[in-house]
């Protein structure tokens, strides 16, 4: 129940957000992308992590239990595909996001910095979201197993 609700949080959360920032984008509205920006790093940053570890604890409490192989493709794939997004999220989307929002402060949201920053952030968070709802397709399908 906590694997899947986490789940549901982590990833739902990252589609609301692309969402939001693909229809500020398609609006041309540079200040709702800001808007965007500015709780991915006040919200998202805080609450995917420890969704994101809420679902792989209670997955290797699951896989434990129900004495399944780590050596499984589906275990495999979700592992390295979980490890890909938490280290994107961790390590390049919070801190550029913040960097995104002093930059917007100090620059304008026109600043050439601003928007390729903005850019950069929007690329790797729809990667981001398609590892995401591979790693729901791994867990579902588990292929190869």
């Amino acid at each position: 129940m906590f694997h899947v609700g986490a789940a549901v949080v982590w990833v739902g959360g990252g589609l609301f957000l692309t969402m939001c920032a693909v229809l500020a984008e398609l609006a041309n509205d540079d200040d709702q992308l800001l808007q965007v920006g500015y709780w991915a790093e006040h919200v998202a940053a805080r609450l995917f992590p420890l969704m994101s570890f809420v679902v792989l604890g209670f997955g290797i409490a699951m896989t434990a239990k129900g004495d399944i192989g780590y050596d499984q493709f589906w275990i495999v794939v979700g592992l390295v595909a979980w490890a890909l997004s938490a280290a994107a999220g961790i390590l390049f989307l919070g801190p550029e996001a913040k960097r995104l929002n002093k930059a917007a402060a100090a620059h304008g949201p026109k600043s050439p910095e601003v928007q390729a920053r903005l850019q950069r952030i929007l690329l790797v968070v729809r990667v981001d979201v398609a590892l995401m709802f591979l790693i729901v397709f791994d867990m579902v399908a588990k292929p190869f197993s």
